[in-house]
């Protein structure tokens, strides 16, 4: 029997239905499922086999801390003289899944602010670290940027330290600067937003080697909705945000686009074009000629 630190990076979690003399460390059993963080097999109550070339451990995982527990002990650890502290995310809300993280946003006027990462009790960690002077700016930042980041993280977040009401304060204006929405598109926004997709609309529709297609659709269908959101002055998101944000801006866009991708996988181009016509409508139509811009070599 060998520790877990002896005998390498590869886990196979066996959950406890299946009996353990049924393992065989092969990606395709069934029950089985294979992932490459110890952290990540902490979280569920199961047992967990081990095997590289030096032999096979098998031991019972103990569930992960609670996340409000560790957030505290990291930030009692980490930032004693913090005014505020607030745990971010879904684990916020006692939800989450297993690759969830804890997303802790700090004000702390004894710090230079930034952003870092770090990992506690199979937790990993992100650090959003400000000072009363600049948390605004981080605000301010995401209108710019017209993507919510600092503001999502805030304005839902659950306080763990708020001194002087700081947090509860964070949160009420994050709140406010989020109803405002982003800032609108310029002129020159809004006309190189009508060249990118004219032109990758194009070469949607010319697009006939089913991998290229894909490749060109995911490309556009990410670009179509980012214009549509930004057409109507809603926030942007990346990941699982994108999706996300569309939905709150319009439900039955958010489908449309569904719908449209897995045509896609399909082979079948038509209704994403579709939604991206209908994203350059809103923006003026078609737009290729006037461009301009100056190479600039330094």
């Amino acid at each position: 029997m060998f520790g877990i630190e002896d005998i390498g990076y590869r886990y196979v979690i066996i959950v406890p239905s299946v009996p353990l003399a049924r393992f065989v460390a092969t990606e395709e059993q069934e029950g089985y499922v294979i992932i490459l963080s110890y952290a990540h097999a902490r979280q569920a109550h199961c047992w967990i086999a081990v095997s590289t070339e030096k032999g096979t451990a098998i031991m019972q995982s103990a569930p992960r801390p609670e996340a409000q527990a560790v957030a505290r002990q990291f930030v009692a650890a980490h930032f004693p003289t913090c005014l505020a502290a607030l745990l971010a995310g879904s684990v916020a809300g006692q939800g989450g899944g297993l690759g969830a993280d804890l997303d802790i946003v700090i004000v702390d006027p004894q710090i230079t602010p930034h952003w870092a990462t770090h990992e506690l009790a199979g937790w990993p960690i992100e650090i959003f670290a400000l000072t009363p002077d600049t948390y605004h700016h981080a605000f301010a930042l995401d209108q710019r940027r017209r993507w919510p980041l600092h503001l999502n993280l805030c304005r839902t977040a659950v306080a763990l330290i708020d001194r002087d009401g700081l947090a509860q304060t964070m949160r009420d204006e994050a709140h406010k600067w989020y109803v405002q929405g982003p800032s609108p598109l310029s002129a020159d926004e809004i006309a190189a937003a009508r060249y990118t997709l004219t032109w990758m609309v194009d070469d949607l529709v010319d697009a006939n080697d089913p991998d290229e297609l894909r490749l060109i659709g995911h490309d556009l269908a990410q670009q179509a909705v980012d214009y549509y959101l930004l057409a109507h002055r809603r926030w942007l998101g990346k990941g699982k945000w994108r999706m996300r944000q569309l939905h709150e801006a319009d439900p039955s866009i958010a489908h449309e686009v569904t719908q449209a991708l897995a045509a896609l996988c399909e082979g079948n181009k038509q209704p994403l074009l579709q939604f991206s016509a209908l994203t350059l409508d809103q923006l003026g139509g078609r737009g290729f000629a006037g461009r301009y811009f100056a190479y600039q070599f330094d």
